[in-house]
């Protein structure tokens, strides 16, 4: 799915409220409840967005993995 918008964190707490529809929940090319799972993953830095369709620049993502989960239907 690729990158949403950057999370601020302050003092450890974060909350990020985003609306997009590069996603669903219902089956389909874009559900992120498909046979193969979903996770997301927040990085210590801010992601420059600098990645490009064909090519992905070291950097871009926002440095080292600082939190990460899996996505799951309960």
């Amino acid at each position: 799915m690729g990158d949403l918008i950057n999370i601020e964190v302050k003092n450890g707490k974060g909350t990020l409220m985003h609306t997009t529809n590069r996603i669903t929940l219902s089956p389909g090319r874009l559900s992120i409840l498909d046979a193969d799972g979903s996770a997301f993953i927040i990085h210590t830095f801010s992601d420059t967005y600098c990645d490009e369709e064909s090519e992905l620049k070291k950097g871009c993502a926002g440095g080292p993995r600082d939190a990460c989960g899996v996505i799951k239907a309960n």
